[in-house]
């Protein structure tokens, strides 16, 4: 298991570390927005975040015009994530709610075992979501664990937004 903590300089740019080493950083363009840039402390071409369709309900992550993941919300409320990392079989993974009043948020993968929980933390000072991720010893062992990692913030603040607006 690995722990790591994710910091919001407001409520566009969030950044991943583990201890004081800096795994990567995800910034939104605009408040609620959908669209965002990936980038890892150690890839020097950023990934980009991009929602697809009519409504924008499909969202894609890129690199160099290859869409390596794409993720929508299911009818259940849970993300839905089907990855096609170049050199790796397609996977499957489940981002979803958990806890007794939801305070949580799982990634699991398409057999439900768990890969990481994400622990929102609101820092009512900034007025934004702060938050705790511990990862598995299976996520530790996955090849895209950083990108996976800061997806699973975007799938946060997502669920986030999405239950801000229906409310």
């Amino acid at each position: 298991m690995a722990e790591y903590h994710v910091t919001a300089d407001d409520t566009r740019c969030f950044r991943l570390r583990e201890g004081a080493r800096l795994v990567g950083q995800l910034t939104y363009p605009s408040w609620f927005s959908f669209e965002a840039t990936l980038t890892l402390a150690t890839e020097p071409t950023p990934f980009a975040v991009q929602p697809k369709g009519f409504w924008g309900t499909t969202i894609e992550l890129r690199q160099h015009d290859t869409t390596l993941l794409r993720f929508k919300m299911g009818w259940n409320g849970n993300i839905i994530l089907q990855s096609t990392f170049p050199g790796h079989a397609p996977q499957d993974f489940v981002f979803r709610q958990k806890g007794l009043f939801k305070s949580h948020y799982l990634l699991t993968d398409a057999e439900g075992q768990e890969l990481l929980v994400v622990q929102p933390d609101f820092k009512w000072s900034k007025f934004t979501y702060e938050f705790a991720l511990t990862s598995t010893a299976a996520l530790e062992t996955h090849p895209s664990k950083d990108v996976l990692l800061l997806l699973a913030v975007h799938c946060a603040n997502y669920y986030i937004t999405m239950m801000s607006a229906a409310a």
